[in-house]
């Protein structure tokens, strides 16, 4: 059994505690992204165009952003296994749905309950994880923790791709629901005991900052650009391949991941060093190159240096973000959590959502290039927040 106080009291990041958590979160975070790069192609093939499509994929982050400031409440007040076990068994359960259901609107449904379910246990998860960190190692450990989310997003939909093209896309909902399952398994094996109790009564009694936390607004705002990129990438490059004649544009996916490995370590010490300035505003710089290499993108090998150049910006710069608003409050790691998510969701939903609605009137190039502009926006709204930081 994994023990949540003993591992907290150590000194050292990897404990079995630690390294437990990682493959859980791993685990779960590839099932739940699995889908995702099918999911408008499913929708093609049920009748619907791109703007439904965008529509279909929106529901899930959308969903996951209208709930993720209660689940920062939950999980700080309630008992955390209990949140995530029961949360991923559901998830599993509506995964299953998708495969047996050609109806869009059941399709929008059950994609919306996936949402609920992913807001909760992956904001449980997080705040249950870093207990295992360290503080003074924090930036260092999310890296880290975060290679199991970020090559999710990275592996789980080139999985999806693969699974799709040799067997068909109920096979994809059929593999996610049942890795879902396992991680559902994998969390009976952690000993959970709270540190400090809450009485029955102050659990269900909230207020406003048990939500989300108004001073990390502007750090959840910076992920939020980060995500918002994401999801467009995730949505649609399948879709761009085939309209541009590129083979393997999966390749985006499998460099991501390798990059992602050596990215996110590295850039979790430095930050611990030198802090976020030096990690966001050259990661910003580099996930705006990444835009305008896919704007133009003809052939296998853009697809894979504009994959490079954004795993070293995306993969930098979201753990360093997310790091800040932790030891922003250490003590309140739920609603910290789901403040950074709040933008992380925003940004997943919208990517997709405005992007196939862009997609209707606007070519790939024009909507990529105008992601790249909105990242390099974010490296001057980080400095006026950094500036109007220091004057405080």
């Amino acid at each position: 059994m994994i023990d949540s106080i003993k591992a907290a009291s150590g000194g050292k990041l990897w404990s079995a505690g630690f390294i437990y958590m990682l493959f859980l979160a791993a685990i779960s975070s590839i099932s739940f992204h699995i889908v995702a790069s099918i999911l408008s192609l499913h929708v093609e093939s049920l009748g619907g165009d791109r703007a439904l499509g965008g529509v279909v994929v929106s529901t899930f982050p959308i969903t996951a952003l209208i709930l993720r400031p209660f689940c920062g409440a939950i999980a700080d007040r309630f008992n955390i296994k209990r949140i995530i076990t029961g949360s991923i068994t559901l998830a599993a359960i509506f995964l299953l749905a998708h495969a047996f259901t050609g109806n869009i609107a059941l399709l929008i449904v059950f994609r919306a309950l996936h949402g609920a379910m992913f807001s909760i246990s992956s904001t449980a998860i997080i705040a249950l994880a870093t207990t295992f960190i360290p503080k003074d190692r924090m930036g260092e450990g999310i890296g880290f923790l975060g290679i199991g989310f970020i090559l999710a997003i990275t592996i789980g939909p080139y999985i999806g791709l693969v699974i799709a093209e040799h067997f068909d896309i109920n096979s994809v909902f059929i593999l996610s629901a049942i890795l879902t399952g396992l991680s559902a398994v994998m969390m009976l094996f952690v000993r959970y005991r709270r540190a400090v109790q809450t009485g029955t009564a102050e659990k269900f009694q909230f207020r406003l900052e048990d939500f989300f936390d108004l001073r990390l607004i502007p750090l959840a705002v910076f992920s939020m650009l980060f995500a918002f990129c994401n999801g467009f990438i995730q949505s649609f490059i399948a879709m761009m391949g085939e309209e541009r004649s590129i083979t393997n544009v999966g390749v985006f996916f499998t460099v991501s991941a390798v990059a992602l490995v050596v990215i996110r370590p590295l850039s979790g010490r430095l930050n611990d060093k030198k802090g976020i300035a030096t990690i966001l505003i050259p990661a910003y710089i580099l996930s705006a190159a990444a835009m305008m290499v896919l704007a133009g993108a003809k052939a296998t090998w853009m697809i894979a240096l504009a994959s490079l150049l954004h795993s070293f910006g995306h993969g930098a710069g979201q753990p360093a973000i997310q790091a800040e608003c932790i030891r922003s409050l250490p003590d309140r790691r739920g609603v910290a959590t789901s403040t950074f998510f709040v933008g992380l969701d925003a940004g997943q939903g919208l990517g997709p959502l405005l992007g196939g609605l862009a997609l209707n009137v606007f070519s790939f190039g024009t909507v990529f290039t105008g992601i790249s502009v909105l990242l390099l926006l974010g490296v001057f709204g980080f400095i006026v927040y950094k500036r109007k930081m220091a004057s405080i």
